[in-house]
């Protein structure tokens, strides 16, 4: 099954005992022909989580609109270990082959239930 990456504009939860691969659909901001190039992941609060390191995806991926991320427009990474009751910042930085840096912020709140 295709991984499906995210939006910022929905609500994003996670259970405290997952462990997840997420990923960030750029394609709404990038021009025709610009792809992903490289990525950086960083989450606040910092202490808890386990955050993986930023990949740029190398398959499709269809967003959850429906949508389909192309190669390189998208950036994964894991998710794991994180603390009931706490709402996690996690910011992706893309850099593109065009030079461009683009910046998404989500907040994914962590609920036992």
């Amino acid at each position: 099954m295709p991984l499906t990456s995210i939006s910022t504009k929905h609500e994003h939860y996670q259970h405290p005992s997952e462990s997840l691969t997420r990923a960030i659909d750029f394609t709404p901001v990038l021009r025709p022909g610009e792809t992903i190039s490289s990525a950086t992941v960083a989450i606040s609060p910092s202490s808890g989580p386990t955050l993986g390191s930023a990949t740029v995806a190398t398959e499709e991926l269809t967003n959850e609109d429906g949508g389909v991320a192309a190669v390189g427009n998208a950036v994964q990474f894991s998710l794991s270990t994180l603390v009931v009751g706490t709402d996690y910042v996690v910011t992706v930085t893309a850099t593109t082959n065009l030079g461009n840096v683009r910046v998404v912020a989500l907040t994914i709140h962590c609920r036992a239930t």
